[in-house]
């Protein structure tokens, strides 16, 4: 493709699915497939024709005849938020307006280097200290933007040292623009449930005169307290996010080390031929000592929010038969132990019972469109990045670190379950930058980096694998593991 001057921003391997007209009787044709994702409007259609070809004619010349090629128009961004998000309908319970001021997994936030951009807290690290100190990351992007006109793709360390002119960067959870969504959510919810409330009333004073309707007024009855209790639920938590109004009561911690972005990690011969390499995108923030309680730090435990369900279960679980037997203790706090490994990545242990593949079923909480789940590739993607646009100059940067590419793992929109709503959900929007991904098997997958399609709508989502961060970051600054409960 460099010869044919193909502007490609990533390469992903894809499986395309026939459409069928009935999804619980018609069998699932599946074709193997490379998507190449160009800049649009830099590849006309009779030249996309030739690129298809070529492509097919490169890898048949290697003995592989039963892979397509597609050209798709998309670009790949950085999952950061430039504009605070409207108010979202809250589901089920009002434990959805505690999980942005929590220390779970998932929560928007901020710094005070880029205020007016949004990211999430990724999951939590610590040091090999004695006593060992408590970490959290997220990605470089969210708190050094490529837009700065300041800061330049650079390594950076916070001094630490008393009297230190170099003022700290600080992390704010939530941003005050989220809070204020939450706040404007949560009494649009309060409205509805004073509504539903005075009308159970009212049918519960009619049917007090009808007497054979026992029944009835028993559902009813059960209705109306069990609004009565969420309504006072909501209320409550909503007065609770009060006491985090001031900003600086908000500053959950600082950023102490960035890498430059760049690549880390050679994939394994087996997985890639060209020795490319994983996407290094992080920050490692120190989490405020004075924030934790007994009782408020989990470790790396993600909410699944609502009410307990097992439905949101179900949704991770899918279509999918595992391999082995999960034991889930609790249906709200999802307890993330260890990483998912790359070997397993590509060959899954989980199995879509509709047609029989195995793919790794995964789930992620995001600051912008919280609870999602999707279905992880089984090869990685090559993504293009190219830094040239910010405000980087010649004499700190050279050619080659100015545009390069870099593998990281492509995680599709679900396909629509047959008992469930017959449209795909949005995987993720800016502002989920830094989420962490994580499998049935209550393991971490990674950190979510962005993703690729349109600022609408979100095609594929890309992660760096959790297991290459860590081991990156204890290399280049000092040693780090997800046991953050010991001692």
């Amino acid at each position: 493709m460099k010869a044919l001057s193909v502007q490609f921003t990533s390469i992903d391997p894809v499986k395309v699915i026939e459409p069928r007209r009935d999804i619980w009787s018609d069998p699932v044709t599946t074709h193997r497939a490379m998507a190449i994702a160009v800049k649009p409007g830099t590849l006309s259609r009779e030249d996309g024709a030739e690129v298809v070809l070529e492509c097919k004619a490169l890898v048949e010349r290697h003995g592989i005849h039963d892979v397509e090629f597609v050209i798709r128009e998309a670009e790949c961004f950085s999952g950061v938020g430039p504009k605070f998000p409207e108010p979202a309908e809250f589901a089920n319970a009002a434990v959805e307006l505690r999980i942005p001021v929590s220390s779970t997994l998932g929560t928007a936030i901020s710094s005070t280097n880029a205020p007016d951009g949004a990211g999430t807290r990724g999951f939590y690290v610590a040091s090999e200290d004695d006593p060992p100190k408590l970490y959290f990351l997220t990605c470089r992007h969210v708190v050094f933007p490529s837009s700065s006109t300041v800061e330049q793709n650079v390594e950076y360390e916070y001094p630490g040292k008393t009297g230190s002119l170099e003022p700290c960067i600080g992390v704010i959870q939530p941003p005050t623009g989220t809070l204020q969504c939450v706040k404007e959510g949560g009494l649009k919810k309060i409205k509805q449930l004073e509504d539903s409330v005075a009308s159970y009333q009212r049918e519960a004073a009619a049917l007090e005169r009808k007497r054979w309707q026992k029944k009835l007024k028993e559902t009813t009855r059960w209705e109306l307290e069990d609004h009565q209790k969420k309504l006072e639920a909501f209320k409550k938590e909503l007065e609770a996010l009060d006491a985090w109004s001031d900003e600086s009561d908000r500053v959950i911690g600082h950023v102490v080390y960035s890498p430059p972005i760049t690549t880390c990690g050679s994939a394994p011969s087996n997985h890639d031929s060209n020795g490319n390499e994983f996407i290094l995108d992080v920050c490692v923030c120190e989490l405020d000592p004075s924030k934790l309680g007994a009782g408020n730090f989990l470790g790396n435990v993600v909410d699944l929010g609502g009410d307990g369900r097992e439905y949101t279960l179900v949704k991770l679980i899918g279509r999918h038969k595992l391999k082995r037997d999960m034991n889930y203790d609790d249906m709200r706090l999802l307890k993330l132990e260890g990483f998912t490994p790359i070997d397993e990545m590509v060959n899954p242990t989980t199995t879509d019972v509709a047609d029989g593949n195995d793919y790794l079923r995964v789930g992620k909480r995001g600051g912008a469109t919280g609870l999602t789940f999707g279905k992880a590739n089984n090869l990685p993607s090559l993504r293009t990045y190219d830094l040239s646009s910010s405000n980087n100059t010649a004499s700190t940067m050279t050619a080659s670190t100015m545009k390069f590419r870099a593998l990281e793992w492509g995680v599709f929109p679900p396909e629509p379950e047959p008992w469930g709503p017959q449209y795909r959900e949005d995987l993720s929007a800016g502002g989920d930058s830094g989420a962490t991904v994580f499998d049935v098997e209550n393991r971490i997958v990674g950190m979510l980096t962005g993703g690729s399609g349109t600022r609408d709508y979100v095609d594929i989502a890309y992660v760096m694998p959790g297991e290459s961060i860590v081991e990156e970051i204890s290399r280049r600054w000092k040693k780090v593991n997800i046991n953050v409960l010991r001692g």
